[in-house]
């Protein structure tokens, strides 16, 4: 009996000293160099990328963490990729095994600007160009790791990113991300990132879409796609990217911008202006603002720009415009709706461009409505009043207050011409203009019964002189006429004229 016990124990020994010692080496070799180097040579081959790992240290017999990870680009020094730390972690559940990758403090390159082609469809597949499923991967968590991401004029760098990636069983993957730096900007509230993509062969990004809370507008990473930088305003909103068609969408509210720094891609070029606004959709097509809808206010636009778009000759003065509604489409006005008001347009130009001789002073033009449809204007109202120069009275020669008279509201005043001073001094001048579709009616702004467009100092009286025309007017013949007109009149010595009226106002 002794015997047999002196021989069991000396079995147990054997095999427990056999097991422990076999443990013992499987922990030594997964410590050791030799496993460090064949890890690196698998992923190396398997990502596609230069990959070095400082330190390997076993957390379970299927689960271990990497210390030191870093990744190039096998033709070249580019570090893509690099974490401090990453684990693998291997459950069971059942039957079902599946595997979680945790990254912690690290960055991501995937820039199209840096990268050449090649490359950057090499990061891509890298990453996400697997089938994720041969190795049971459930998702990959993301800790604390800066990304940088730059494809068809989008550009983003997020700073700080805590998220996760989950793969599906269907080979479908959703990335949903949160960070509080955006290209730089800090922003009070965390920017909420979703990306829908097919990871493998076939990569394909569906949607990226980023919840932003107010951030300064330089912040965006537009430069690109607006043809420029952006130096002022914020923005608030939803920017998305849409794979398929390459489309890059932004949605909410932008305020305190500049004009001139959103338009440079129009077909007119850029407008200059204040901005505050609500978007309810921009799209920006191959680095061009291709469709744009919006609601609020445009401050300080340059009435020359705006009119540019219309084809007509260039003016000065200011519009300051309030849109309920805007559409614009490929450069063209599908639909408009405002009101506002312009100030500052010189008298003396808009009637030498009509043909009208020369009424000194300013115009101020206050829109009471405005309706524009696919480029033409269906409804329009608008008080238009005439001021003085500033230090002096308001005059009209006397031709041109003459043929105003009778080719404008058919007012005969030949017969009195010779009784009329050369420079006839007006006190008010101005008229209501209503457009309805092609017809043009003009309402008076002064007198008793506010019927008179004119009203001129007579021997130091105000006195009613000219009524508003009870008759309609065909628009589009009105505008070719201006146009035909225009064409003919030399625009340099309008601007030159101008010129020397805003140099005497400085002296």
């Amino acid at each position: 009996m002794l015997l047999h016990r002196k021989i069991l124990v000396a079995a147990l020994i054997m095999v427990v000293g056999g097991s422990l010692s076999g443990t013992l080496a499987i922990a030594a070799y997964l410590h050791s160099d030799l496993y460090r180097h064949r890890v690196e040579t698998r992923l190396s081959k398997y990502l596609g990328l230069q990959t070095q790992i400082d330190r390997i240290e076993p957390l379970s017999r299927h689960s271990r963490r990497f210390a030191g990870i870093h990744a190039s680009l096998p033709d070249r020094q580019e570090l893509v990729f690099s974490c401090e730390r990453a684990d693998w972690l291997k459950t069971r559940a059942g039957n079902e095994v599946s595997n979680n990758l945790h990254l912690y403090d690290g960055s991501l390159l995937l820039d199209e600007d840096r990268l050449e082609s090649r490359d950057y469809a090499l990061m891509l597949k890298s990453g996400l160009g697997h089938d994720f499923r041969a190795v049971d991967l459930a998702g990959v968590h993301l800790h604390d790791i800066d990304i940088t991401w730059r494809q068809d004029g989008l550009a983003m760098h997020v700073s700080g990113a805590a998220g996760e990636v989950l793969l599906e069983p269907d080979g479908s993957a959703r990335a949903t991300l949160a960070a509080r730096r955006l290209n730089d900007a800090t922003v009070a509230e965390p920017i909420h990132i979703r990306a829908d993509f097919t990871p493998g062969e076939g990569l394909v990004f569906h949607h990226v879409v980023l919840d932003v809370p107010r951030i300064s507008l330089s912040g965006l990473g537009l430069e690109k796609a607006l043809g420029g930088p952006v130096s002022s305003g914020w923005f608030a909103g939803t920017m998305a990217y849409h794979g398929a068609s390459k489309q890059f969408t932004l949605q909410g509210s932008v305020g305190q911008a500049q004009l001139q720094e959103l338009t440079r891609r129009l077909p007119g070029g850029p407008m200059h202006g204040t901005v505050d606004i609500t978007l309810s959709q921009a799209v920006l097509e191959d680095g061009r603002l291709a469709d744009l809808a919006f609601y609020g206010r445009l401050g300080r636009l340059d009435v020359g720009e705006v009119a540019a778009q219309f084809g007509q000759p260039d003016l000065t003065g200011l519009l300051d415009l309030h849109v309920h509604q805007a559409h614009f489409h490929n450069g063209q006005i599908e639909q408009l709706s405002a009101t506002g008001r312009v100030t500052g347009l010189p008298m003396a130009v808009l009637t030498q461009l009509l043909g009208y001789g020369t009424i000194d002073g300013q115009l101020d033009v206050r829109i009471r409505s405005l309706i524009v449809v696919d480029n033409t204007i269906q409804w329009a109202e608008a008080d238009v009043a005439a001021a003085p120069p500033a230090g002096g009275p308001g005059t009209i020669s006397r031709e041109t207050l003459v043929r105003v008279a009778g080719d404008v509201l058919n007012v005969d005043l030949a017969p009195w011409a010779e009784y009329l001073p050369e420079a006839v001094e007006y006190e008010h001048l101005g008229c209501r203009l209503v457009v309805d579709g092609d017809e043009l009616r003009i309402g008076g702004l002064y007198g008793p019964q506010r019927e008179h467009v004119l009203t001129v100092n007579l021997l130091g009286q105000e006195v009613p002189m000219l009524k508003a025309p009870d008759e309609t007017y065909p628009v589009s013949e009105l505008l070719a006429a201006a146009r035909d007109r225009a064409a003919k009149y030399d625009m340099g010595r309008v601007r030159d004229w101008w010129e020397e009226q805003e140099k005497g106002k400085d002296k």
